[in-house]
């Protein structure tokens, strides 16, 4: 059995991202879930680009304010205090702003 305590301060901030994000898993060793930290101002996305993982699951969990995260379905909307989870090769990005009415899908 292995156990890991990670503070997300002593993980360093990712430098290629505009907001602060803290790789938890990694620190962790963990291979089959992404578990990142991120500390984001409202219209910030997270992260840059819709994406998926091959082998991850991912979940989010939001501790403060809105999250909207978008799916080929359309957006979901996470509350605050809520999680978010996509299973690998479930393609996503998330927002801190809502789609604008308008835009295309």
């Amino acid at each position: 059995m292995s156990y890991s305590v990670v503070d997300p301060d002593d993980c360093g901030h990712a430098d290629t991202r505009p907001c602060d994000l803290r790789r938890l898993s990694d620190a962790a060793g963990m291979d089959a879930v992404a578990i990142n930290r991120f500390d984001a101002t409202p219209g910030e996305r997270l992260p840059l680009a819709s994406h998926y993982h091959k082998t991850r699951a991912e979940a989010v969990v939001v501790l403060s304010r809105t999250l909207y995260a978008e799916t080929p379905e359309g957006e979901v909307t996470v509350p605050e205090g809520s999680m978010f989870a996509a299973e690998p090769e479930s393609p996503t990005g998330c927002t801190t702003q809502p789609a604008p009415t308008n835009r295309p899908r």
